[in-house]
C-alpha cells in the first residue's frame, strides 16, 4: 500500500473515530448509563438499604421507630351514629411521613365490622395526636371493639421541621356536671368507651349542653393556616370520655380566633381534664421539599 493509500486510510479512521465519540458518548451518557439515585429500585451508593439510608434522604424503616397507638375508642353520638378516635405518637425526634393511610372498623359482639372508615394523614416528629373520625353509622348495631390499624410501606424522611407557632388561651369547659345543683336523667345505658344519652339539668330545669371554647393566637407576624384542632375531654383515670374535631383555614398574622366544641348530651363519667391538641397539615411546597431533599438535616 501506498504512502497517500495509508494517509488516506489514517485520515478516514480518524474521522470515523471522532464520530464514533461524538455520537457514543452522549447516547451513553443520556440513554445507556443509568447514574445510581436513590430512586432505582437498587441498592448502591452509600445506602444502608433499598434507596434508603446513607446519601439518600428517605429513611430505611429500621432505623425509625414505628407509630405508637395509644389508644383507640368510639364515642356515641346518637343512636347508630358514632365517632372513632385514635391517639398516636411519632417517638422519632426528626422523622416525617406523608400520605400516611389509616383504617377504623367498629366491631359488634359477634366480631361483624358493623362500620369503617379510612384516611391518611401526615405524621410529624416527635407529637402525640389524635387521629378522629366522625358520624360513623352502625345501624341498629352496637360496636363492642374498635380496630385501628397505621398501613404498611411507611416511607419516612429526615427533616428540619418545626410546627408553627399557635397559643391556646380562653379556654372555657361549661354544661358538664360539678355540683348538687344538677340532676341526671339516662335515657339509655353507656357502653364501654362511648358517650351515654344522659341528659343533665339545672333544678330549674333548662338542661345544660357540654360546650368547651377556646382561642388561637398567633403572635407572629405571619398568617398560619391548615390548622385541624382536635379537643379531648378525660376522667380521673385519664382515659378518653369524648373527642371532637374542628378545621381552621387560617389564622390571620398578630390577631386571635375563636374555637368551638360541644357535645349533643352528656357523658357518662366525670371530666377532670381537657386539652386541645393542634395539628398543622404541610403545604405542597414543604411536601415537595422533604421528598426532594432540600430540608436534610
Amino acid at each position: 500500500m501506498s504512502w497517500s493509500s495509508r494517509r488516506q486510510l489514517y485520515i478516514i479512521s480518524g474521522i470515523l473515530l471522532i464520530l464514533i465519540l461524538a455520537i457514543g458518548i452522549p447516547v451513553y451518557k443520556y440513554v445507556i448509563y443509568k447514574p445510581e439515585t436513590c430512586n432505582d429500585g437498587k441498592k448502591n451508593q452509600n445506602e444502608t438499604g433499598v434507596d434508603c439510608g446513607g446519601s439518600c434522604q428517605r429513611i430505611c424503616k429500621a432505623s425509625a421507630a414505628d407509630i405508637v397507638v395509644h389508644w383507640r375508642k368510639a364515642f356515641k353520638v346518637s343512636d347508630g351514629v358514632y365517632s372513632a378516635a385514635a391517639q398516636i405518637e411519632n417517638l422519632n425526634a426528626t422523622y416525617v411521613t406523608f400520605d400516611v393511610p389509616y383504617t377504623f372498623k367498629l366491631i359488634d359482639k359477634n366480631n361483624v365490622t358493623i362500620a369503617e372508615r379510612s384516611g391518611t394523614i401526615f405524621v410529624p416528629p416527635h407529637k402525640t395526636f389524635v387521629v378522629f373520625e366522625p358520624n360513623l353509622n352502625t345501624g341498629t348495631n352496637q360496636p363492642q371493639t374498635v380496630y385501628f390499624a397505621i398501613g404498611k410501606g411507611v416511607s419516612w424522611h429526615e427533616v428540619v421541621y418545626q410546627e408553627p407557632s399557635i397559643q391556646i388561651v380562653d379556654e372555657v369547659l361549661t354544661g358538664i356536671a360539678t355540683s348538687s345543683s344538677v340532676s341526671f336523667a339516662s335515657s339509655t345505658s353507656a357502653t364501654s368507651s362511648s358517650i351515654s344519652s344522659t341528659t343533665l339539668k339545672l333544678s330549674s330545669g333548662v338542661e345544660l349542653i357540654p360546650r368547651y371554647t377556646a382561642s388561637l393566637a398567633n403572635n407572629t407576624y405571619y398568617p398560619i393556616e391548615n390548622i385541624e384542632a382536635t379537643a379531648v375531654l378525660y376522667d380521673k383515670n385519664d382515659n378518653a370520655v369524648a373527642v371532637s374535631k374542628t378545621v381552621i383555614d387560617k389564622v390571620d398574622a398578630e390577631s386571635k380566633r375563636p374555637i368551638i366544641f360541644t357535645w349533643p348530651h352528656q357523658f357518662d363519667r366525670v371530666v377532670v381534664k381537657k386539652e386541645i391538641v393542634l395539628t398543622f397539615q404541610p403545604t405542597l411546597d414543604f411536601k415537595n421539599k422533604v421528598i426532594n431533599s432540600e430540608l436534610v438535616q
